[in-house]
């Protein structure tokens, strides 16, 4: 493994010292990228809005999100862990909390990182690539996601630590929209299928909401909505033992086999299926 690469499969990379061509040779579609900038500067341009990241601070680019350009100083030093968006939908819970850190994101993602933080994270990056240095060992898989999960944390506490994420200077009329929307996603305990649903709640047409939506975030109303339907259905399928006709009848589907064709066209197998591969 080369050295610069600390942990390599489908779902995760990280790479303890990042070059730019490393940066702009992944693709940020289906990954959310932290970027740990420890020294000199890095420019990145988001969509269309430019970035400059000083040393000491943490630039967290969300699945989507579209990298057009990005330039390293010559005395850049970073750290870089890509995660695909399927594991960080089935790590973090759909929790209002967690979905206002990560939506603060979209409009700051710069985080300043404080001494600590950086101890820590780098704690975390040493027991990761000592983990594995030993593909061999037992439950080796769990270990590198329980580690996942909490750089994950880690970062979701420096975000509710950024002064700035209760700014609401920083918020325009389209992101409280997405926000209060991405709320009743979170809070829902049945959630409904249709964008006109969300969009007759917030008072505003079911065209607008998925244009908002996938102008802030490159992911139309309809997809949020069916990822939250279908994680809910996975954690149903995973963590109890309702047959899967009693989850179709509590999540509200017309039919058990309806709810059993909607499951295969977004996870690819049925629920019987996917209840057997876990």
């Amino acid at each position: 493994m080369n050295k610069k690469i600390v942990y390599f499969d489908k779902d995760v990379v990280v790479i303890n010292d990042v070059k730019q061509q490393m940066l702009e040779n992944y693709s940020l579609a289906d990954y959310m990228m932290l970027l740990f900038v420890r020294g000199g500067e890095l420019q990145m341009r988001l969509e269309e809005k430019t970035y400059q990241v000083p040393a000491k601070h943490l630039l967290i680019c969300l699945p989507q999100q579209q990298l057009l350009e990005c330039r390293c100083s010559d005395d850049f030093v970073g750290g870089a862990l890509y995660i695909r968006h399927e594991i960080i939908n089935h790590t973090l819970p759909n929790k209002v909390k967690v979905v206002n850190d990560f939506f603060h994101l979209y409009s700051q993602p710069i985080i300043p990182i404080t001494d600590l933080a950086s101890a820590t994270l780098k704690k975390y990056v040493d027991i990761l690539e000592a983990t594995a240095s030993q593909p061999e060992k037992g439950y080796y898989k769990e270990i590198a996601n329980a580690l996942f999960t909490a750089i994950l944390y880690e970062c979701l506490s420096m975000i509710e630590r950024d002064p700035k994420s209760d700014d609401s200077r920083y918020v325009r009329q389209g992101e409280r929209l997405f926000k209060d929307f991405m709320k009743i996603l979170a809070t829902d305990k049945i959630k409904s299928r249709s964008v006109s649903a969300y969009a007759q709640r917030l008072f505003i047409t079911p065209k607008y909401l998925s244009s908002v939506s996938k102008q802030l975030t490159g992911k139309t109303a309809s997809v949020w909505i069916n990822e939250a339907i279908v994680k809910e259905a996975k954690r149903q399928l995973q963590y109890t033992d309702k047959s899967v006709k009693e989850i179709a009848m509590q999540m509200e589907f017309p039919n058990v086999s309806f709810f059993g064709k909607y499951f295969k066209t977004h996870v690819g197998v049925s629920p019987m299926e996917y209840r057997k591969g876990k």
